[in-house]
């Protein structure tokens, strides 16, 4: 009996913990200094593609002294059709700042309907909702900012600079260059915001990534593009007529060429090796000039001609050391 009664009290006082961690959890945070609000709103239509939508919010969430918590897990912005938040996007900063939700064109709302409102709420884990951290503003026409793939990157890079000096002048920050660009602190404020920001509008940052166009330079002909320059439109006919006859397929002209041209160097330079006896002078005397030629010519690559050139070299080494062994 007093065992059931020990447990009955700890299971009481477990519960007690549960009840009362679930209840700090929801009030962990204090609400904001004063009331937020919604400062502005515009939707803008194809921004990276055609009939997507992004939705730029500027809000202000007071906090003289910032909670501990991060703010994306604390406060949420979202559009509200009427009936319920159908899209939303975390906080990034407290106190004065900007927000972004961007739809694709499959996710892009009804363009120019009424009854949407960006909501800017607390979150109900870490808050009892309440009008002091929660507010909404209604999207209404002069707010739907319509354009093409091409004016609406502009357009909104120029919103986001007039919210980002709205910015310097409420928090003290300098944000923006003396040529009205996004400074570092700046552009981090706006990145981590705004999607694609940097890629479609790079003329609103002080610093770019883009690479500087450079004039294409002239170079050159290469020694393979000279060896087909050199064979010339009836060298180059008559390998490829060689190719059809030999194999019965186009395109097999210049290996055909070179394979009946190494043939000819090896009977020549058999008909010299049985004449001089030494391979060497053979190599030098009859099959290097050879090569060369057909290089001049056109049937074969100067890459043959180099092989044929360290081969010669081989080869005299060779005999070289051996006479000297000898």
């Amino acid at each position: 009996m007093e065992r059931i009664r020990f447990l009955g009290l700890v299971l009481g006082f477990l519960s007690f913990l549960v009840y009362v961690e679930g209840s700090s959890s929801v009030l962990a945070i204090a609400d904001p200094d004063t009331p937020i609000e919604v400062n502005s709103v515009r939707v803008f239509r194809n921004f990276t593609e055609t009939g997507d939508q992004i939705y730029i919010i500027e809000q202000d969430i007071p906090y003289g002294s910032e909670p501990s918590e991060d703010p994306r897990d604390a406060f949420r912005v979202g559009i509200h059709d009427g009936t319920s938040l159908v899209y939303t996007a975390p906080i990034v900063y407290y106190n004065h700042s900007l927000s972004a939700i961007y739809l694709t064109a499959v996710k892009a709302l009804t363009w120019e309907a009424t009854g949407y409102r960006i909501y800017v709420s607390a979150n109900p884990s870490f808050f009892t909702v309440t009008a002091q951290n929660s507010t909404n503003l209604p999207i209404l026409a002069p707010n739907w900012i319509d354009g093409t793939l091409v004016t609406t990157p502009g357009l909104v890079g120029a919103h986001i600079l007039d919210i980002v000096r709205n910015l310097e002048g409420s928090s003290g920050l300098d944000l923006l260059t003396n040529t009205n660009k996004l400074n570092t602190a700046g552009a981090d404020i706006v990145e981590s915001t705004v999607v694609f920001i940097r890629d479609k509008v790079p003329t609103i940052f002080a610093t770019s990534s883009a690479f500087p166009s450079l004039p294409t330079p002239t170079f050159l002909k290469g020694g393979e593009a000279t060896y087909t320059a050199n064979q010339g439109a009836r060298l180059s006919g008559s390998l490829e007529t060689l190719g059809l006859l030999v194999a019965g397929k186009p395109g097999l002209g210049p290996t055909i060429g070179t394979f009946l041209y190494f043939i000819l160097i090896f009977s020549v330079m058999g008909a010299v090796l049985q004449i001089t006896k030494d391979i060497t002078a053979t190599t030098v005397g009859a099959g290097l000039p050879m090569v060369l030629v057909g290089s001049v010519v056109g049937i074969l690559s100067m890459s043959l001609v180099f092989g044929m050139f360290f081969l010669v070299l081989i080869l005299f080494g060779i005999t070289f050391i051996l006479g000297r062994m000898g």
